[in-house]
């Protein structure tokens, strides 16, 4: 069963798609307020195991618990909406007819803030993305930096308990990645926040623990 002092606990997961195994006895465990880097080279799982994690897939073996709780297993999967979680996505899964500050609107609804504190969590989230100055762009105005930044913003203003990037950084500059990177480092360190965060390279990191998926749809942490 999973410890409450344990944001993330994956057993035995294993996924596969048709004949394809992609995930095979994948297990970690990362406590409450850390960051774990998940590496690998591409095709060995890594934005599964977050899809998985988030609950947006379906497992074929083992169990996930997210803050203690059982929230995905065979046959048995919570919602995502209902894992306190955040996730940027590598392709921005942006909303086409909505601004940059709507998406931020939208997504921060839920969470019954008064107007001044939507409005000046949507200002702070804008500036650390560096797109302070596109507040009203529409994805399609907006270059494929700055709609990665703009899925980045989405996921940080939400300051959900538990935050899933997958491959963040992939098309930013050092300086912007160097920025984000320590906007979530502060939160992890406040302790509000666990971070996974799937990336081809950790150099940047610094994180609190390293999970290396194998090219055997393996786990080795």
């Amino acid at each position: 069963m999973g410890d409450s002092l344990l944001a993330v606990e994956v057993e035995g997961l294993a996924k596969s798609f048709g004949p394809k195994r992609i995930l095979h006895e994948v297990r970690f465990s990362v406590p409450a307020g850390k960051l774990m880097a998940i590496t690998g080279p591409s095709g060995s799982g890594k934005t599964t195991l977050l899809r998985a994690v988030a609950g947006l897939e379906p497992i074929d073996a083992g169990h996930i618990h997210i803050g203690g709780r059982s929230v995905s297993r065979p046959g048995f999967r919570v919602p995502p909406e209902k894992r306190g979680i955040a996730m940027t996505f590598q392709e921005g899964a942006l909303w086409p007819h909505m601004t940059a500050e709507k998406h931020l609107r939208f997504v921060l609804r839920a969470h019954r803030l008064s107007v001044p504190e939507t409005e000046t969590r949507i200002r702070h989230v804008l500036e650390v993305v560096d797109l302070a100055d596109r507040g009203t762009a529409r994805p399609h105005e907006l270059s494929g930096g700055e709609q990665q930044r703009l899925g980045i913003a989405r996921a940080l203003c939400v300051d959900a308990p538990l935050l899933l990037m997958d491959e963040p950084f992939a098309h930013l500059d050092e300086a912007r990645t160097v920025r984000i990177l320590t906007e979530i480092k502060e939160r992890v360190c406040a302790g509000r926040s666990t971070v996974l965060l799937a990336t081809h390279n950790e150099t940047l990191l610094d994180a609190d623990l390293v999970s290396r998926m194998g090219n055997a749809c393996g786990n080795e942490s």
